[in-house]
């Protein structure tokens, strides 16, 4: 959909794919859940000008062990934003529906890093922060080091990207062009499928007795069919 409207255009699909929002109150970008743990999602909203990225969080157990924490703090220092991390509400457990849970822990990190106002138990209630844009935009103009990405070497980290592209990519594309997602049993399938490509292209290194894990036909079909896609 993005190449057809847009072309092959770097800039226009960047601003595409990654939007931010320029407002009064400051240049907002959003993130949901799984898209908050790539470092490159959050670095897409940033070199769009993005001062605050809000992120929706994980439900358990990757609020618990910090996990979400440790991904936030990294995405407003790295970025030089605030990022506001509310708790994504509750959910069912999978296979017992009746059984709702709320994890809490939303959290907001100023563009250093820092917890400037949290709720640490669970349950649903509002956390809120003075979030002062002029300082930030301050601070990316005066320091020396801390506003990091106006020292990014991208002609070197281009190589990575262009090189796992060039054996072909890792995430399948068009897994969902004409076909739903997958159900959980085939979501199993696929991830066997992946540490597969990461063990052969020596990304993984596997445990001595470890064997390649068996995919299953029907989840090998459905990659077949979207790599015929290009």
């Amino acid at each position: 959909h993005y190449l057809e409207q847009y072309g092959d255009d770097p800039i226009a699909l960047h601003e595409a794919i990654w939007p931010v929002a320029k407002t009064e109150i400051g240049n907002i970008g959003t993130l949901i859940c799984a898209e908050g743990s790539f470092p490159e999602a959050a670095r897409g909203l940033a070199m769009n000008g993005a001062e605050i990225i809000w992120r929706t969080q994980y439900p358990e157990p990757w609020m618990g062990n910090n996990m979400a924490e440790i991904q936030n703090r990294s995405h407003a220092v790295f970025n030089t934003c605030y990022v506001l991390a509310p708790n994504i509400g509750a959910i069912s457990l999978p296979g017992d529906p009746d059984h709702v849970i709320s994890c809490g822990n939303s959290k907001i990190f100023d563009y250093r890093g820092n917890v400037i106002s949290q709720y640490l138990g669970g349950g649903e209630t509002s956390v809120s922060a003075i979030l002062d844009i002029d300082s930030l935009r301050d601070f990316r103009l005066r320091a020396q080091w801390q506003n990091l990405v106006k020292d990014l070497r991208v002609e070197e980290y281009k190589i990575i990207y262009d090189s796992m592209t060039a054996k072909g990519g890792i995430y399948p594309r068009n897994l969902c062009m004409e076909d739903p997602p997958f159900d959980e049993a085939d979501q199993k399938e696929l991830v066997k499928h992946q540490v597969n490509k990461m063990v052969e292209w020596g990304v993984y290194t596997p445990n001595k007795d470890w064997k390649p894990y068996k995919v299953s036909d029907r989840v090998k079909a459905r990659l077949d069919k979207a790599s015929k896609r290009g």
